[in-house]
């Protein structure tokens, strides 16, 4: 799990609309949604966020775009715009890759590699 802050997820609910409830364990896993990386990359650029928040907006990103490559295939353009955000704020973000691989490694026998992992690999080589 990724120990994101309580006022940057409160907040980032209040910013996306997003329909969050207090018994939500996993935040950016259950509230991911395929249909909205491009707006939450677009919120991610364009809008004045702390550190808290860009980590927290990111795992959204990422749990966003999991779920987009297991619908469909890679977008380059949108994967692009991801990993330019990733590496432009990389040290933010280098745990959250951590735990998406490390997460991956754990469960790889019994479901299989996430679809995103392949990619997020490439930014850490």
């Amino acid at each position: 799990m990724i120990d994101l802050d309580f006022d940057a997820v409160t907040k980032l609910n209040k910013l996306l609309n997003l329909p969050y409830e207090d018994d939500m364990q996993d935040w950016d896993i259950e509230l991911a949604n395929s249909h909205r990386v491009p707006e939450f990359c677009d919120v991610y650029e364009r809008e004045d966020l702390d550190a808290s928040e860009k980590q927290a907006l990111m795992a959204l990103i990422i749990a966003s775009y999991d779920d987009y490559l297991e619908e469909r295939n890679n977008d380059l353009f949108l994967w692009n715009k991801i990993a330019t955000l990733l590496r432009k704020d990389f040290d933010l973000h280098k745990s959250t890759l951590l735990y998406w691989l490390d997460e991956e490694e754990e469960q790889e026998e019994m479901i299989g590699e996430h679809a995103i992992a392949p990619l997020l690999r490439s930014l850490l080589s």
